[in-house]
């Protein structure tokens, strides 16, 4: 009896608390992740030492950032896990 109102009881609660995700990177591995990064990394540290003009490391920085979900998709994939 306890069992069948307790399962009732959640049954009630899904239907009105929206779903969220549980971890932020729920969709990649950690080595996937740690990968990502290190590449940014490098990108960053590349830029700093072979360009002067800030004008370019900004420029790049921005399109490091923007391009990043799109390669990490295509190259990776859209895993589940």
């Amino acid at each position: 009896e306890a069992r069948r109102r307790k399962q009732a009881r959640r049954a009630a609660l899904r239907g009105l608390v929206a779903w969220t995700p549980r971890r932020a990177y729920s969709r990649r591995t950690r080595e996937q992740r740690v990968a990502i990064v290190m590449v940014i990394a490098s990108i960053v540290a590349l830029t700093l030492l072979l360009f002067d003009s800030w004008t370019v490391r900004v420029a790049i920085f921005a399109l490091t950032l923007l391009a990043t979900p799109v390669v990490s998709t295509a190259v990776l994939g859209r895993s589940n896990r």
